[in-house]
């Protein structure tokens, strides 16, 4: 399942090396038929994508309707201690931002220790922290720091990625009731050509 953040793509055009299907949806999602199964988890591991310089969020298909209600992005947590260098410990930091989805090659085969690189899934719904508090061992507490390599635009009006407040659907507008004004000093006659109303 995809999704382009931003408006819809007329001509969705992708190289895959396999057979590839792409059903576009009414309510601007797309369906994406992989003929492997192998290049359809590549596909999902390897994102985020852009196409025409738009975010395309591509998830495993649910039942779920709320599409970007929450989305996969890469999270690094850099200068950790080193009692938290395990994949089980950085596991458990990666749930206190969202649900690890992965973590980067370079970190599963500790090619890298400068900083620890996950796929995670976050959610609109409530506030990205800028760091965590993690305890090791039920005593020791370590603070960690959370930088996000990109975030789409973000809305707390309907907990929702991909527009900003200012720019929400369902954001509700004003409309001037009419009122009727009684009682003394509002007759038009007697306020007419004064200015005030």
């Amino acid at each position: 399942m995809g999704y382009v953040v931003g408006n819809k793509p007329s001509n969705m055009q992708l190289k895959p090396t396999c057979c590839l299907e792409i059903h576009s949806r009414e309510n601007g999602s797309f369906f994406f038929k992989f003929g492997d199964e192998n290049e359809g988890h590549r596909n999902l591991q390897s994102g985020p994508w852009l196409f025409d310089g738009r975010l395309l969020v591509l998830k495993k298909w649910t039942e779920e309707r709320d599409l970007l209600g929450s989305i996969p992005i890469w999270v690094s947590f850099s200068s950790l201690h080193l009692k938290l260098w395990s994949k089980v410990i950085i596991s458990r930091i990666a749930s206190l931002v969202g649900i690890p989805m992965y973590m980067d090659k370079a970190m599963t085969n500790a090619e890298r220790l400068a900083y620890a690189r996950c796929f995670i899934e976050v959610s609109a719904k409530k506030p990205l922290p800028s760091s965590v508090i993690l305890q090791v061992e039920g005593r020791e507490e370590f603070e960690v720091e959370v930088e996000y390599e990109w975030l789409p635009p973000m809305c707390t009006k309907c907990s929702s990625f991909g527009h900003k407040y200012s720019h929400c659907p369902t954001k509700s507008t004003w409309v001037p009731t009419s009122i009727k004004l009684t009682g003394e000093g509002n007759d038009s006659k007697a306020n007419e050509g004064k200015g005030e109303f």
